[in-house]
């Protein structure tokens, strides 16, 4: 099955809404799954 960007974006929406977090917080997720990293000072906080 292709997932649509809508179909994406509606998923992001449901998870930041059941919990209680942004969008973007959501969405950052994936970029982590992707194998992207995160700062070590950044990771930290």
């Amino acid at each position: 099955m292709i997932m649509t960007e809508t179909v994406a974006l509606k998923i992001v929406q449901r998870l930041a809404t059941e919990l209680a977090v942004q969008p973007r917080q959501v969405a950052a997720v994936g970029l982590l799954d992707e194998g992207s990293t995160v700062p070590p000072g950044i990771a930290r906080k």
